[in-house]
């Protein structure tokens, strides 16, 4: 696009004012992230007009095509054509000594004046964000404000993490404007790389990146969230060990009765026809009280399903809750149903929970509707299924221990809640129900390969039979999530030692509609992984590959993992580096990423018995360190970085969409800022708030410019 080479950096063309000011200077244009060094060219306020920037002349090193200048052009609504006489003048050459040397890669210099405009740069990177710089000062009826400009980024690495190639789309252009040099991108599309449209989709925005001077970062999310991976290999879940169950031999095949439907649940004055007899009206604001008849009322409604429903209602941000509590029966599944409207609610909105409550009066969350209905809505029903086995779903991060056992017996009675959680408005509840619902039978959604085996002994454990010669397997589909309800078939042969009328044990590894996290030990799991991230780089030509690992649930658990007799700490480090051997294998010049949080004693490290796992990793792994609240940030934050950086590990911080924990992050890497192992702030930008999206140009602020804007916590 462009020809000829300039070699003056800040000689500059002919030109015209639009205007000149005398007198005092006037405020500098906004610029965002606000630039280390600007003022007026001529010490006063001025603009040079569009229509007397002629033409391009750059420097014959830049790049032919940068879409910096189609940018520009796009803002000015003007062509900007190569001119060896143009007077936008694009120069490499030497930026003052007083710039950083960490980012001088990307620092620039931009002057406007009377004669047009001129970017000096050391790098083609430098000159890019000069462009930006100015497409945002330009405007097609107002003109260039004539300033001068040098500028460099406080931090290295400045990213952020998108969950899906639409959005990464989408908001492409802010992250551009933002300055951002990493788009860390998890979609779980990366894993079908071989289908062409999906394939182009992403080398287009792997290009569209590094034409921006972005590094693409695909994430393989796996292990911990590995939903990607089960959805394609649902073989290679962490399953739970099931040892030694009973069953009796009938008709040539091990019997495998479905369990029984329980008794359905009484829910006293489900429809609030006796108002709100049966029911304890509640609500927080610093601590729970008896909520009064404007918080808490039943009220005559035409359209509900008993002609009253349960009104809840906040004026000023708080709780308000109706709760009752009754007998459930042990080992059983229920789905408990109610039917909610609103009208203007903001906050976390109206929803439905239950929690179940064991013989010593402990309670643990064993249901809680994720859709929490907010705004002005109609009737809909919320619903939720509760199990009372007191086998907790796994949670990210894992459980400690002692939590685990307190329930382990099952629940005896259940506390059912309706709720306006943290909100303020009007919700409506009615028709609250149970149903009684089949649980699975005892033998489904068994896990069998090479490494998880299904073991068949005598019921007095003296033979353990053997496959083949004492019976076959019929194995069911294995299907993510584990919903199914077909159960293995354990079918005797003609010369078989085990006869009807016998009872056998079975040993195997079962997983659940919970499981969500990958087994370490499933070699299929190391087949998948090999492979997809040979695809990825073979495809993308990525400079750093992200794994996830991210708040495993439970690991080191089935069969497969207790054979190898290994510590968490140390299975976990053997996954990730056998992932990171694929990812070299791939390109031994691949930079690996992880989250820190299973990694990281000061997290979720010792709740996983992880927390030594980081001492057995290689050193050029990137730990990117999260943590979102604003609670204990000396520790998660403080305190975890510099654990990683004392092990030798480049480390980043993540804030989420909380402005204070953003500012932290940034003035924690601004004091590391000299430190070559302090990489820079990578923003995420996970669902499930309002706006995921609230701290993401705070955050590109101060990783460019710290404490500008100043800020005051």
């Amino acid at each position: 696009m462009y020809s000829g080479a300039f070699s003056s950096a800040l000689t500059l063309s002919s030109g015209l004012f639009l205007s000149v000011l005398s007198g005092a200077a006037a405020a500098l244009p906004e610029l965002t992230p606000i630039p280390q060094q600007m003022c007026w060219t001529s010490g006063a306020e001025c603009r040079l007009a569009v229509s007397e920037v002629r033409g391009v002349a750059a420097d014959a090193a830049l790049p032919a095509n940068m879409p910096a200048v189609e940018r520009l052009a796009k803002v000015l609504r003007t062509s900007l054509s190569p001119a060896p006489d143009g007077n936008l003048k694009l120069v490499l050459g030497t930026l003052p000594a007083t710039v950083p040397d960490r980012t001088r890669g990307e620092a620039y210099a931009l002057v406007v004046d009377r004669n047009g405009a001129t970017i000096t740069a050391e790098t083609a990177h430098g000159v890019h964000h000069g462009l930006i710089s100015l497409a945002l000062l330009a405007d097609p009826e107002e003109g260039i404000p004539c300033v001068t400009i040098t500028d460099w980024p406080g931090q290295s690495m400045r990213g952020t993490y998108v969950p899906t190639v639409e959005q990464a789309e989408t908001r492409f252009d802010q992250f551009v404007a933002l300055k951002l040099n990493l788009l860390l991108l998890e979609d779980n599309r990366l894993y079908d790389l071989d289908d062409p449209e999906i394939r182009a989709r992403f080398q287009r925005l792997a290009e569209r990146c590094r034409a921006n001077y972005i590094d693409f970062v695909p994430e393989l999310q796996s292990l911990g969230w590995g939903h990607s991976v089960l959805e394609r290999e649902p073989r290679a879940v962490e399953a739970s060990l099931v040892q030694r169950m009973a069953f009796p031999v009938r008709d040539g095949r091990v019997y495998a009765p479905e369990p029984p439907l329980p008794p359905p649940l009484t829910i006293a004055n489900a429809s609030f026809q006796a108002g709100s007899d049966a029911w304890t009206l509640q609500t927080y604001y610093k601590s729970w009280n008896p909520s009064t008849a404007d918080e808490a009322q039943v009220v005559a409604c035409d359209d509900a399903a008993g002609g009253h429903a349960l009104q809840l209602t906040l004026a000023n941000k708080g709780t308000v809750r109706a709760w009752q509590e009754l007998p459930v029966q042990a080992n059983a599944r229920y789905r408990i149903t109610c039917r909610v409207k609103t009208r203007d609610v903001e906050g976390d909105g109206a929803y439905l929970e239950v929690y179940g409550i064991n013989a010593q009066g402990a309670g643990a969350l064993i249901g809680m509707n994720n859709v929490h209905v907010t705004g002005t809505t109609d009737w809909q029903e919320s619903s939720v299924v509760i199990d009372t086995t007191g086998q907790l779903p796994a949670r990210p991060g894992g459980a400690l221990e002692a939590e685990d056992l307190a329930f382990r017996a099952g629940f005896e009675r259940i506390c059912i809640y309706v709720r306006l959680q943290d909100a303020v408005g009007t919700a409506w509840f009615d028709a609250i129900e149970s149903v009684p619902m089949q649980r699975p039978n005892p033998l489904t959604n068994v896990v069998v390969t090479d490494r998880a085996q299904v073991k068949v002994e005598r019921e007095d454990g003296g033979t353990v039979y053997e496959a083949g010669r004492d019976y076959t397997l019929e194995v069911p589909e294995l299907r993510y999530p584990f919903a199914s309800n077909v159960p293995l078939q354990v079918i005797l042969t003609d010369n078989s030692r085990i006869q009807d009328g016998d009872t056998v044990l079975l040993t195997f590894n079962q997983a659940t509609l919970d499981d969500v996290t990958c087994c370490p030990s499933e070699p299929l799991y190391d087949e998948f992984m090999r492979k997809s991230i040979a695809n990825v780089v073979r495809t993308l030509n990525p400079n750093y590959l992200h794994i996830g690992h991210d708040e495993p649930r439970f690991f080191n658990r089935d069969q497969r993992c207790r054979d190898r007799n290994l510590s968490n700490a140390q299975l976990f480090a053997d996954a990730i580096k056998r992932i990171y051997d694929s990812a070299k294998a791939a390109n031994p010049d691949l930079r690996i990423m992880v989250w820190d949080d299973a990694l990281n004693p000061y997290h979720n490290g010792p709740h996983l018995d992880t927390s030594e796992a980081a001492k057995l990793l290689p050193r050029d792994i990137i730990i990117n360190v999260w943590w979102y609240d604003t609670n204990d940030m000396d520790v998660q934050l403080d305190q975890a970085v510099a654990y990683f950086m004392e092990l030798g590990f480049a480390t980043t911080g993540s804030p989420w969409f909380r402005i204070p924990n953003a500012w932290h992050w940034a003035e924690l890497y601004e004091q590391h800022k000299h430190n070559p192992l302090a990489l820079g702030i990578i923003y995420t930008s996970w669902g499930g708030v309002p706006d995921p999206w609230a701290a993401l140009e705070f955050t590109a602020e101060h990783a460019w410019s710290f404490g500008t804007p100043k800020y005051t916590p």
